[in-house]
Order: structure tokens, then C-alpha cells, then sequence
């Protein structure tokens, strides 16, 4: 009855949008936690069968931190109170519980959460400016995070295609983080669980991009140094485009080492697409020069077709 009453309490807030999950021992609590991975609030009481509610908050808390935790009792004895400050529980409530308590709580965790994301995020898109330049600063990785990195190369200066903005962006938004670079646009994608960065890769398509637009998408991790070298491998890899094909998805995992000669070949014609843009004339005639006569002599027939489809 406690159980129905607490929903009955959220949904009279207007409090619709919340997922109620209801575990009636500290093993299914933990069990909970585990098959769900973000649980925002857990409201939990001392005294339960078996694993009691001090002991379920023990266990849960090293692998899910970011949990705001209630400790429910009717019993205000001060060993109770002494042990779950101990444990950092956010605040030890006395039961039954009114319908203003639970609106406090959802309010201070609410404020909570936008503070810590927005840490979250600042620390993340510092790791991610200091990574790109090969500086270590691990500390800036949020601990209890998983990551993924997406790299959107862009060959082409018409205004639609620069300021195109990817569905899976705009959709998962609060997730994301983009920084520009001379390769095109980083994005980050973060979650405390792994669930959720591959269901947001699993969204986007191997191809149909604006002309142009290339995807390259990297694993999912929670290690920094690990993490790090997957964003140096997808921007030294990122040229082979040429070669391989524009306007499709290319997945790290799945990426086999080109030639140095075929990557460094690759990167000259980027050079020749960037003087084209930017307008440096005498370098590009230069680079034609050196590239057009040897075209149908070096290069096998499939990737003259992609390399045309690149300078098109």
C-alpha cells in the first residue's frame, strides 16, 4: 500500500512522464538497478526482508554514483540517520510520506542534475578540445561514462551541406557535444550506460548523406586513454574516403589500415580541395599539375571512380 501510495502521490504532482519501478527487498532493488542502469532517484527503505535498505545502498552506490538516494523509515533512531550520512545518502525522510516531501525531492534532484550535466559537459568538451591536441587531461573524463566519437567530414562548400545538422543530433541533443575541427565536425556522444550511445549509433545510416557528408563512427568505451586513440584513428583514417567512397558510414571496427602510400596520396587531394576553396590558386594549378597527368596510370579503376565522384 506504501508502494501504490508513493505512485499515486507522483502522478496527483503531475508527474506523468516518470517511470515508476517498485522493488520490495534490497536484491531486487539491486536487481533493478542493474537491468534498468539509470535509475534517477531510489526511495529505499531501512527495514526490508534479507539485504535491508543501508546494506542494498552499500552495494548499489560504486556502480551507479550518479543515483540520488532516500533513505525511508519510520524509525528516527539516531544509528539509522549516523549510518546513511555515512553511505551519503541525499536525505533521511520519516515515513509516511506527504505529497510535498516528494515534490521537494523531485525539485532538488531536478537542480541537481542540471548542475552536475552541465559539469558534465564542460569537463567533457575540455577533454575532448585536449585530446584533439594530444594533451592528457584523463581527470576531465567523467568518471562512470561511456563515450563514443562521430567525425562528419564535409566535401563540399554549398551552404545547405555546411549547416547540415544530422536527425540523430537533434534528437539526442542533450547527449551530444560537437567541436570543429580541420577534418570537419567532432561529435561526442556520453551516457552513464552503454545502452543508450548504441542505440543512437544504431540510428544512423550506413548512407543517403547530402552530397558530400561522410561518417566516420567509432566504438563505444568508458576508458579515456582508449578513447583518445580511437578519435586520432578516425581523423588519420578519415582521408581514405577518397578512395573508398563519400556519402556513406565508416565504422572504426570495421576499417582496415590503407596503404601509406593510398593515405598519403588521399590527403594531397584534400589539400587540392582546400587551396580550390579557399580560394589559393597557385597552389591548386600546382597540385593538378603534379596529380592529372599520372591519374589513369596509378590509380585502379574502382578508386578513380570514387576519386571522381570526390573532385565532382
Amino acid at each position: 500500500m506504501i508502494h501504490v501510495s508513493i505512485e499515486f502521490c507522483l502522478r496527483q504532482l503531475g508527474e506523468t512522464q516518470l517511470q515508476v519501478l517498485h522493488a520490495y527487498n534490497g536484491s531486487e532493488m539491486l536487481a533493478c538497478m542493474e537491468e534498468n542502469r539509470s535509475i534517477d532517484i531510489a526511495l529505499v527503505y531501512v527495514r526490508m526482508p534479507g539485504t535491508d535498505g543501508l546494506a542494498a545502498i552499500a552495494s548499489a552506490r560504486p556502480q551507479w554514483p550518479h543515483t540520488h538516494y532516500y533513505i525511508m523509515s519510520s524509525f528516527s533512531e539516531f544509528e539509522y540517520a549516523r549510518e546513511a550520512i555515512r553511505l551519503s545518502v541525499t536525505e533521511y525522510l520519516l515515513k509516511p510520506l506527504a505529497p510535498e516531501d516528494l515534490a521537494r525531492v523531485l525539485s532538488q534532484v531536478r537542480e541537481k542534475q542540471a548542475g552536475q550535466e552541465k559539469q558534465v559537459r564542460d569537463s567533457f568538451r575540455s577533454w575532448l578540445e585536449s585530446a584533439l591536441h594530444h594533451r592528457d587531461v584523463s581527470y576531465l573524463y567523467a568518471s562512470g561514462y561511456h563515450t563514443a566519437i562521430v567525425l562528419l567530414t564535409c566535401d563540399s562548400n554549398q551552404e545547405d551541406v555546411l549547416f547540415w545538422v544530422p536527425p540523430f543530433v537533434t534528437a539526442h541533443h542533450s547527449r551530444i557535444l560537437s567541436l570543429p575541427c580541420h577534418e570537419g565536425t567532432l561529435l561526442l556522444i556520453y551516457a552513464g550506460a552503454p545502452g543508450l550511445i548504441h542505440e543512437i549509433l544504431g540510428s544512423i545510416p550506413k548512407k543517403g548523406y547530402p552530397a558530400g557528408i561522410s561518417v566516420f563512427v567509432s566504438s563505444v568505451c568508458h576508458d579515456p586513454a582508449k578513447m583518445s586513440a580511437q578519435l586520432h584513428q578516425i581523423l588519420d583514417l578519415s582521408p581514405c574516403r577518397i578512395f573508398t567512397g563519400i556519402g556513406i558510414r565508416y565504422d572504426l571496427a570495421a576499417m582496415g589500415e590503407p596503404a601509406l602510400h593510398t593515405l598519403d596520396t588521399a590527403r594531397q587531394w584534400l589539400a587540392l580541395r582546400d587551396s580550390y576553396f579557399e580560394q589559393q590558386y597557385t597552389a591548386y594549378v600546382s597540385l593538378c599539375a603534379r596529380f592529372l597527368p599520372s591519374l589513369d596510370k596509378e590509380i585502379p579503376l574502382q578508386q578513380l571512380v570514387h576519386l571522381s565522384a570526390f573532385i565532382q
